[in-house]
């Protein structure tokens, strides 16, 4: 379906060169709410996993050892970021790197797949086929989020780093 506002922001995932099927997009307000959406495309099984904490989205292959995971998010937090867990094994991963970082998967890792943060808008321009997450309901960031965004807070652990290459909450981004 169309997007409902064009400048919200949108994880983009595009099919592979030469696949028919459409590019998909999941507006950033949605995964906020749901934070792990799991999903699958031209062949390839994978999760949508987002932090609103730490401003984190991650598109990862769910597919490790010859079998394919299905993600939910644990409710645990790691270095204040969302923790994923699959449902056939209960083991724990970090959306960050897509490591196991305990159970029975423990030191397997995820491929990361290639996705791109950027408005709705500017997505549709590139893939104008693309399928859209959507519910029905708006999509914007929960106040809740905006909030926080706002506030001097750095996390819910307390813990503050001592790295000062960034600013806290700086968006940060790695190829």
């Amino acid at each position: 379906t169309d997007p409902p506002f064009r400048n919200e922001k949108v994880v983009g995932v595009a099919s592979p060169t030469g696949s028919s099927a459409p590019a998909r997009m999941y507006p950033i307000g949605l995964l906020d709410d749901f934070e792990v959406v799991n999903d699958e495309a031209v062949g390839t099984p994978y999760v949508v996993a987002r932090c609103a904490l730490t401003d984190l989205s991650t598109v990862l292959d769910r597919r490790v050892g010859g079998r394919t995971l299905t993600f939910e998010n644990s409710g645990a937090l790691w270095k204040d970021m969302l923790v994923l867990r699959d449902k056939e094994t209960g083991t724990y991963w970090t959306p960050a790197t897509g490591r196991a970082l305990s159970g029975p998967l423990s030191g397997e890792t995820l491929t990361i797949l290639p996705a791109a943060v950027t408005t709705a808008e500017a997505w549709r321009e590139l893939y104008p086929s693309t399928v859209c997450l959507e519910t029905g309901n708006l999509s914007a960031v929960p106040l809740r989020l905006r909030l926080y965004a706002m506030s001097s807070w750095e996390g819910v652990s307390g813990k503050k780093t001592s790295d000062r290459r960034f600013k806290p909450k700086e968006e940060v981004f790695f190829v």
